[in-house]
């Protein structure tokens, strides 16, 4: 009798999650739909069970100015102008498969109510990016969050492309060993910050081209080992600092502009004058120069 009381309080919650202020639902609509379940249930007993999910779970539950249109979900998760970032996004990654987009932006309009699945689908018709048939990239993720979370390091071979345009292993094949610490999406490509054991220093690695990839049984060397307080923060002006995801030595760059000057703007920084003269502030290496 409980297990059926608990089963008929997750379904009556499950329908609430497909409603919202311009589709509520009454008691006894929402018996109806309980009855697709197997569920027989009086409209009193529903209302209890929609205070117990205000009252006592906290869900954010409202029944309509005219009380006979019903009850609707008010706020959730996720607002649906959010949502529709969320799947753009997923649209726009290129190393995700179709399979896997498909798959994730169902997932995301999930948490949306029914209309607002609906509406999400409609604005987003044509998925226009082209999509990788390579899953190395969403496997290389899972395993280096993994041993984040685990706090070990990592072993793969690093590949690269050759004149002929086929993939190939650097340094014969070599495993490198690195210390994991952050992950970032750039440049429509997943990058590993990390350190390469035999320095001490940060490096960056393309999740594509990371090949056999495993989590050692080797602990992780701490990022404030490597990097003193604030890792957090070094790792951050670490990627600010870096051009297309290469180091190197600071050097200020004095740049008159007479063309593309909006072209230059969108890309680097913004406009200022120096002594009469129009100069592009480049924002390089955290800081900005003239």
């Amino acid at each position: 009798m409980l297990a059926n009381a608990k089963l008929k309080l997750l379904k009556v919650l499950e329908i609430l999650m497909e409603t919202d202020e311009g589709h509520p639902l009454t008691a006894l609509q929402i018996a109806d739909k309980l009855k697709l379940y197997g569920i027989d249930a009086e409209r009193k007993s529903i209302c209890r069970d929609i205070n117990i999910l205000k009252d006592d779970a906290g869900y954010d539950i409202a029944l309509s100015e005219d009380n006979k249109q019903g009850y609707y979900m008010v706020s959730r998760n996720f607002e649906d102008w959010e949502l529709k970032i969320l799947i753009d996004a997923v649209w726009g990654a290129k190393f995700l498969t179709q399979d896997n987009a498909d798959k994730l932006a169902t997932k995301l309009r999930s948490m949306a109510s029914e209309s607002s699945r609906n509406m999400l689908s409609a604005t987003t018709p044509v998925k226009l990016k082209i999509k990788s048939s390579n899953v190395t990239t969403k496997i290389n993720i899972d395993s280096i969050l993994r041993a984040i979370k685990n706090d070990r390091k990592i072993k793969f071979q690093y590949s690269y492309m050759a004149i002929d345009l086929k993939p190939k292993l650097r340094k014969d094949g070599f495993f490198y060993t690195v210390n994991p610490y952050a992950l970032i999406w750039q440049n429509e490509h997943y990058y590993l910050i990390a350190n390469y054991d035999k320095y001490d220093n940060l490096s960056y690695y393309r999740l594509d081209r990371m090949k056999s990839l495993v989590i050692s049984d080797d602990k992780r060397k701490p990022a404030n080992e490597l990097l003193g307080s604030n890792a957090d923060l070094q790792i951050e002006q670490y990627v600010r600092a870096s051009l297309y995801h290469y180091g190197g030595q600071k050097i200020a760059i004095p740049l008159e502009l007479q063309l593309l000057k909006k072209v230059l703007f969108s890309l680097f920084g913004r406009i200022a004058s120096h002594n009469g003269m129009e100069l592009l502030c480049l924002r390089t290496k955290k800081r900005y120069i003239l």
